[in-house]
């Protein structure tokens, strides 16, 4: 599929996705990290910290943050959430190895540590 075809496919399921879940704060995580595999970077961090505020701390999983920062290539954002995820015990930490939204950010040196730290290396 060419990144214009992937624009276009995200622009037409994007509305269908937050209608069907108006009030999933992860619904409306999807969007900008689908909008990035997309190959649609702009405006994307005005809308994400919305999300953010909409949200009291603790409702969003810090691992579900970090995956939207690695597809964004934030590899300080992502690993910064993945650390809280691995001390909050988050079950999800373990897809580390075999979620392809890190693959960005899995030669980053802290992303490598989690992993030996939590016994995925």
């Amino acid at each position: 599929m060419t990144k214009l075809n992937a624009r276009r496919r995200v622009q037409g399921e994007r509305p269908k996705l937050l209608a069907a879940y108006p009030a999933s704060p992860y619904a409306h995580l999807s969007a900008p990290g689908a909008d990035a595999i997309a190959g649609m970077r702009n405006g994307w961090t005005q809308e994400f910290a919305e999300i953010l505020a909409g949200h009291p701390p603790g409702c969003l999983s810090p691992y579900s943050l970090a995956v939207v920062y690695a597809v964004r290539g934030d590899a300080d954002r992502a690993t910064s959430y993945l650390h809280q995820s691995a001390d909050l015990r988050e079950a999800t930490i373990l897809l580390l190895k075999v979620e392809r939204a890190f693959d960005r950010v899995a030669q980053d040196e802290r992303f490598l540590a989690l992993e030996r730290q939590i016994g995925l290396l």
